[in-house]
């Protein structure tokens, strides 16, 4: 599959314009990549957290010695990658999960970057801060965290993603919010919830469309998570948690909290050649379709250019003919008279 949509995405177009959005760097934002550069060492700018509600530990910024009465801020990361693969929303069908395993449930996309040295360097980091935060648990205890493979060109991935429900037991002070109608329009997931799950904030993946002029001034509005396709530039926001497993084992998740359409086209061109390579489906054999309506005889005499003489009818006959079409399977329909 991966050397089928090789051969038809535009991978050099792709890159290059993936590195051009890697160039704009805003200042404001934390940049994965980066990590690994900073002079001081990040483990003195950022530091593991425990965070009660929900039950999971939390990648968040040092506190200033006289910032003690500050709350602590989470760390945001963006990364800007190319959408490798998706399991976004809308919810149109159910899940069919049991009920005890609906807390399972997430949206998720993964990202790769093409082989850009940007997106090599931000999972090199990755890696590298994993080493660090597994310090902080029992030895072996956290998962290994591992790049994943990718579909669309070379190098390596990440999946990101965030589940559609909390445990009440583990957000006890959380409050419930209702699903927006671009996540489950069919209230499939609204008619999951129960008195052990909640949908909070902690939840919700937002969605972005970005549009620029050629000065790259950009605005961003609200998205729909159905927008998104296979090849997409995109970029996302997320956070680093660690979470206790039921067994003796810990997790880090890259936890998924926005995602932004750059740069749609490659996404595009890549579905318009699927489409031309699909071959067409093979003929079916003509199904008969009888319609039409009720008509008098004068007007079958004139559509057959007689001229008949009136007869006359019982009171029980119909006086009309139906006009039935014969509807084949090449789109042309035959007209008959019944």
């Amino acid at each position: 599959m991966a050397s089928n949509i090789n051969t038809i995405y535009n991978i050099q177009g792709a890159k290059a314009a993936l590195q051009e959005e890697q160039k704009w760097a805003d200042d404001d934002k934390e940049y994965l990549h980066s990590v690994i550069k900073m002079p001081s060492g990040w483990e003195n700018t950022y530091t593991l957290m425990h965070h009660a509600n929900p039950a999971s530990w939390r990648l968040v910024k040092q506190k200033k010695e006289d910032d003690e009465a500050e709350e602590a801020e989470e760390v945001i990361f963006t990364l800007q990658g190319v959408v490798d693969g998706k399991n976004l929303p809308p919810i149109l069908e159910d899940p069919k999960v049991p009920r005890n395993k609906a807390h399972f449930l997430q949206q998720s996309i993964t990202l790769s970057g093409l082989k850009t040295t940007t997106f090599e360097e931000t999972l090199t980091a990755l890696q590298e801060m994993y080493t660090v935060i597994s310090r902080q648990f029992p030895e072996g205890r956290l998962l290994p965290w591992q790049p994943g493979p990718t579909v669309l060109g070379e190098g390596g991935s990440i999946t990101l993603s965030n589940r559609y429900f909390t445990k009440r037991s583990e957000g006890q002070q959380m409050q419930s919010t209702p699903f927006s109608t671009n996540i489950d329009p069919k209230k499939i997931l609204t008619r999951m919830l129960t008195s052990s799950l909640i949908h909070t904030e902690e939840n919700e993946v937002q969605y972005f469309m970005r549009q620029a002029d050629l000065a790259r001034n950009f605005k961003y509005s609200t998205g729909n998570p159905q927008n998104f396709r296979i090849g997409d530039i995109v970029e996302v926001q997320f956070s680093l948690v660690v979470y206790h497993m039921r067994t003796e084992h810990y997790i880090l998740k890259p936890m998924l909290y926005s995602i932004a359409l750059l740069e749609g086209k490659f996404g595009n061109e890549l579905a318009k050649q699927q489409l031309s390579t699909t071959p067409l489906a093979a003929p079916t054999r003509t199904l008969k379709r009888k319609i039409g309506y009720m008509v008098t005889e004068d007007e079958n005499r004139m559509r057959q250019g007689e001229d008949r003489p009136q007869q006359k009818k019982n009171k029980s006959s119909v006086d009309g003919d139906m006009v039935s079409f014969e509807s084949t399977s090449n789109g042309v329909a035959k007209m008959s008279l019944d």
